[in-house]
């Protein structure tokens, strides 16, 4: 069954009337790309979680009958991920792909090792409508516009749970990020950490940073709901980007013991984020 996203205005007082008047450009592709036939099934979306189950009623003038149902499900957490720029066009494969995989929103970053220095935000956000839909979402991820490493950082920072994924990170992996997320931070959550740093004071430090993104839960049933997940260009993180976004709260995890493709990263990541959360 086709679905098409429409502004909530396209919808607005229309729903209670029964009929829904849609886009011109979504009337050509269902006229003369998919030759719906009055009686057909379509889905519209406002993009705010609602989808609106509709037939076709009539052709000419273009209106469908409507029957509102609940919308797709969306994951009742919501992960931004912080991509480093990719050259060429893995950036566009990633973007459709993560909307597949239920991210909430995109934002590129310029890290140290990004060998582009912008992106087309445009195409960007088609390819994630377009992917939107394909993939039955109920809302539309944004593709936010290019951030530098400083005010990326202090964004993400204000997030539930922030987490980087670096190539030398052992043995901590995002599910126990997740979990760690739910305890008080204290000398025991130091060891989550020891393969990161040089010194107790520094160790001391992380937890601290840690105690304040878990905002001092102390049910470790508890999950975060807004995640902030940063993976990195074709060269990875520099270790002196990593040191800083671990003074800044970040869980620093590995994403197994395979190097992974840059493009392939934050799908693996968001997988995970998925098992461990949903």
């Amino acid at each position: 069954m086709p679905k098409y996203f429409v502004a909530t205005r396209q919808i607005g007082e229309r729903v209670d009337s029964g009929n829904l008047h849609i886009p011109p450009e979504v009337i050509h592709h269902l006229k003369k790309v998919l030759r719906v036939r009055i009686g057909e099934q379509v889905i519209f979306c406002d993009a705010a979680s609602t989808d609106y189950h509709c037939k076709i009623a009539t052709l000419e003038p273009f209106s469908v009958t409507i029957e509102t149902t609940a919308a797709a499900p969306e994951p009742a957490y919501k992960v931004t991920l912080y991509q480093s720029l990719l050259k060429a066009d893995k950036l566009d494969w990633l973007v459709q792909k993560a909307v597949e995989l239920g991210v909430f929103e995109i934002i590129p970053v310029q890290t140290e090792f990004s060998v582009k220095k912008n992106c087309n935000i445009a195409r960007l956000q088609k390819i994630a409508e377009s992917a939107a839909g394909q993939s039955m979402r109920g809302i539309i991820p944004k593709v936010q516009n290019v951030q530098n490493w400083e005010m990326a950082v202090a964004q993400a920072a204000k997030a539930e749970m922030a987490i980087i994924a670096y190539e030398k990170a052992e043995d901590f992996s995002i599910k126990n990020a997740i979990e760690s997320w739910g305890e008080v931070g204290n000398a025991e959550n130091s060891e989550n950490f020891e393969n990161f740093e040089n010194s107790n004071n520094a160790a001391n430090s992380q937890n601290s940073n840690n105690a304040t993104n878990s905002q001092n839960l102390k049910n470790s049933n508890k999950k975060p709901q807004k995640i902030a997940l940063w993976i990195g260009p074709e060269g990875g993180f520099s270790g002196q980007e990593v040191e800083f976004v671990r003074q800044n709260g970040f869980f620093v995890v590995s994403l197994g013991k395979r190097v992974l493709r840059a493009e392939t990263a934050g799908l693996a990541a968001l997988v995970e984020l998925g098992l461990g959360l949903g």
